[in-house]
C-alpha cells in the first residue's frame, strides 16, 4: 500500500504567524485536484489526475487503503454528510460513488457529455450535484434510483456547485463568468449574478447562509449577499487567478489559493487579509485546500501538487492579528452626466469639479473626473476611502449605442437639458430616462439604487421657456428624485446640485472592496498619470515610471501586483490594455469615439 508520513523538519521557509506544520502526506504521482475532509474529521480524502483517490487517516498522517482506482483524471471529491459514501468527478464523464469506510467501489453514475469537473451533496445527503465541462448541471436522487434532472442556464462549462446550508439553493459557477442560484423545489434558476470579468473557478456559501464567495480567473473574490444577490464586498490582493475559496467552519476566516503561488486568509469579520502561505503551483485547475470541520487545521498541497501538508492553525493569533495597516479599504461611487449634445453637460462637469469654467465643446466620448475622494471612519474605528467619479456621456446620435456599456452600476444619474433652447428644451430627456430603465432592468436583482436628478442647464443664457407646473409633472411620471436649476458660468445652484448628489449616493449598498496600500499607491500614480493629459504608453514603460517615482518601495512581486492593479483599473473602465504591443491607453474613452466613427460609416454605407 503506497503512501507515507514525510516527517516534518525544521524549515526555513518563512512561514505566517499563526501557521506550523502538523503533517506531510507523500504517495500521489501526479497533480492533486482537490481535498476533502470528512464530516467527523478523522479522513482526507484527496483526488488526483494519477486516476486515484485517496484516504488518509490524519491523526496518524498514514494511507488507510489501497489507492482507489478511477477511470481518468480525478477533478472532484464529496463526502456524503453521514461519512457513508465518497462521490468523486472525473474525466471521463462519469461520477463514481465509493463506500467512505472500505473504499470499495459501489456504483457509476452516467449521462454528462464531458468531464465532471465539481460534485457536491445536499445537506441531507439525499441528492448529489455534478457540474460539468457539457454546460449542465445533473441533481442526483439517492433516493429514487439515482434518478437525476438536469439543470439548463450556463452557457459555457460549469465548473462549480455548491449547496446552500438550508438545501433550498444551489449556486453554481461558470466559465461563461456568471454564477447562477437555482430553486431546488422547483429545479429552476432564479437568479444569475454578473460581475466577475472572468471564469468562476468556484462557489462557497458562508456557515450562515448569508453570503455566497466566489472565486475567479479575474483574480479576485467577491462576496454575495444571498438575499438580494448584490455584490457586497470584493477581495484585491492575488495577482494570479484565484482557483479556490473556502469558509473556516465558524466563518470567522476565508482561505483562497490562487495560480500566484499563494494561499491567503481573510478575516471575515473586518475583511483584512491577515495571513499569505507560499504555496508554488503547476496548474491552473485545483481546489487543494480545505478547512478541518471541528479542529484548528488546514489542508494545503506542496511538492508540485502532489504532497498534502497539514497545519495547525493558532485561531487567537490569526484572528487577533492587526492587519489594518497594510489593509486599505474603499468604495467607488459612478455619477453619470447624460443628455443630448450641447446642452451644457461638459460646462456643468467642470463646476461640479471645482474647475475654472471655459466655453467647451461637444464631448465625444466620454470624459471621466474625480468628482469627490474622501477619507471617512466607520463606526467600528476602520478607516474607509469613499471616491466619486463623474462621467462625462457623449450626446451626439451616433453614441448612443456605445453609452449603453457606461449606464452599469450607476448610483446617480443628472439628465440635463438646455434651458435656452425656445424650440424644444428637453430634448433627448425621454430617450436619457429610458435608456437608464433598460440599464437598471439589465442588471437585474444585482442593480444599485439609482439616484436621478432633472438639471437645466444654461440659465445665465434664458428662463426655462416652459411652465413650472409641466416640468413637476416629468418631474413626477419619470420619477426624478429633484430637479434644478443651474448656471456653470454663474454658478448657479452648483453647490445645491453637489450636495444633491452626496446625499443621493447610498454608499452602504455599495461594494465595499478590501485591498491594499500598494495597490492604493500603483492606483493613484497611474490616475495622477491620466490626469497629466498621458495617452499612450507599454506596461514596460509604464512600470518603469513607476517604479522611479517610487523608489523605496522593494516588493518581490512588485512587477505582478502592477499588472494586477492596472487589470483592476481596467474593470472598472479607466483605462484599457490593448492586444497588441503590450500598450495602456490611459484615455479609454478615445475608443467611444473610434466606436461611433465604425457605427456612422456602417450606417452610412450603402445597404448601411
Amino acid at each position: 500500500m503506497e503512501g507515507k508520513v514525510v516527517p516534518v523538519p525544521v524549515t526555513s521557509e518563512e512561514l505566517p504567524a499563526g501557521f506550523s506544520l502538523r503533517h506531510k502526506l507523500y504517495g500521489h504521482n501526479n497533480i492533486i485536484y482537490q481535498v476533502a475532509w470528512s464530516p467527523n474529521g478523522r479522513t482526507l480524502a484527496s483526488a488526483s489526475a494519477d486516476r486515484s483517490v485517496r484516504l488518509w487517516d490524519v491523526h496518524y498522517g498514514r494511507l488507510l487503503h489501497d489507492p482507489i482506482g478511477q477511470g481518468d483524471y480525478v477533478f472532484s471529491v464529496a463526502w456524503s454528510p453521514d461519512g457513508r459514501l465518497l462521490a468523486s468527478g472525473c474525466y471521463d464523464e462519469t461520477i463514481r460513488l465509493t463506500d467512505g469506510v472500505t473504499g470499495l467501489p459501489v456504483r457509476d453514475l452516467t449521462g454528462h457529455d464531458g468531464p465532471v469537473y465539481n460534485v457536491a451533496w445536499s445537506p441531507d445527503g439525499r441528492y448529489l450535484a455534478s457540474a460539468s465541462y457539457d454546460h449542465t448541471i445533473r441533481v442526483w436522487d439517492s433516493q429514487n434510483d439515482w434518478q437525476c434532472r438536469v439543470l439548463e442556464g450556463h452557457s459555457d462549462w460549469v465548473m462549480s456547485v455548491a449547496w446552500s446550508p438550508d438545501g433550498m439553493t444551489l449556486a453554481s459557477g461558470s466559465r461563461d463568468e456568471t454564477i447562477c442560484f437555482w430553486d431546488m423545489n422547483r429545479g429552476t434558476m432564479f437568479r444569475k449574478l454578473k460581475g466577475h470579468n472572468d471564469i468562476v473557478n468556484s462557489v462557497v456559501w458562508s456557515p450562515d447562509g448569508l453570503m455566497l464567495a466566489s472565486a475567479s480567473d479575474d483574480q479576485t473574490i467577491r462576496l454575495w449577499d444571498a438575499g438580494s444577490g448584490r455584490l457586497r464586498t470584493l477581495l484585491e490582493g492575488h495577482t494570479g487567478l484565484v482557483l479556490y475559496a473556502c469558509f473556516s467552519p465558524d466563518g470567522s476566516m476565508l482561505a483562497a489559493k490562487s495560480r500566484d503561488n499563494t494561499v491567503r486568509l481573510w478575516r471575515t469579520g473586518s475583511w483584512e487579509q491577515i495571513a499569505t502561505l507560499k504555496e508554488p503551483m503547476t496548474s491552473d485547475f485545483n481546489r487543494g485546500l480545505a478547512f478541518h470541520p471541528h479542529m484548528p487545521l488546514l489542508a494545503t498541497l506542496s511538492a508540485g501538487e502532489r504532497m498534502i501538508r497539514i497545519w495547525n492553525l493558532d485561531d487567537a493569533a490569526l484572528l487577533g492579528m492587526d492587519a489594518s495597516a497594510d489593509t486599505w479599504h474603499y468604495r467607488n461611487a459612478k455619477v453619470i452626466l447624460v443628455g443630448d449634445s450641447g446642452v451644457g453637460k461638459s460646462g456643468l462637469g467642470l463646476a461640479l469639479t471645482g474647475r475654472p469654467w471655459v466655453k467647451t465643446g461637444s464631448t465625444h466620448g466620454c470624459r471621466i473626473w474625480t468628482f469627490a475622494s474622501d477619507d471617512v471612519t466607520l463606526p467600528d474605528g476602520r478607516q474607509e476611502t469613499r471616491e466619486t467619479l463623474l462621467w462625462d456621456l457623449a450626446g451626439q446620435p451616433g453614441y448612443r449605442q456605445t453609452n449603453q456599456l457606461h449606464l452599469n452600476e450607476v448610483s446617480v444619474a443628472l439628465v440635463v437639458f438646455d434651458a435656452s433652447n425656445e424650440e424644444r428644451p428637453l430634448a433627448g430627456v425621454q430617450h436619457w430616462d429610458r435608456a437608464l430603465r433598460q440599464a437598471l432592468r439589465r442588471q437585474g436583482d444585482a442593480a444599485l439604487p439609482l439616484t436621478k436628478y432633472l438639471i437645466a442647464a444654461r440659465l445665465d443664457q434664458g428662463g426655462v421657456p416652459m411652465w413650472h407646473s409641466r416640468l413637476q409633472n416629468i418631474v413626477r411620471t419619470m420619477n426624478f428624485d429633484g430637479y434644478f436649476e443651474t448656471s456653470a458660468k454663474e454658478g448657479w445652484q452648483i453647490a445645491e446640485l453637489i450636495e444633491a448628489i452626496q446625499e443621493g449616493i447610498q454608499w452602504d449598498m455599495l461594494p465595499r472592496v478590501s485591498s491594499n496600500e500598494l495597490f492604493q499607491t500603483i492606483r493613484q500614480f497611474v490616475i495622477e498619470e491620466k490626469k497629466s493629459g498621458h495617452i499612450l504608453s507599454t506596461v514596460a514603460d509604464l512600470y518603469r515610471l513607476f517604479c522611479h517615482t517610487s523608489p523605496d518601495l522593494t516588493t518581490t512581486d512588485l512587477r505582478a501586483r502592477f499588472d494586477t492593479c492596472l487589470s483592476r483599473m481596467e474593470n472598472r473602465a479607466l483605462l484599457r490594455r490593448l492586444r497588441f504591443g503590450n500598450y495602456v491607453l490611459l484615455q479609454p474613452e478615445l475608443l467611444d469615439a473610434y466606436a461611433s466613427d465604425l457605427v456612422d460609416a456602417a450606417q452610412n454605407a450603402a445597404g448601411g
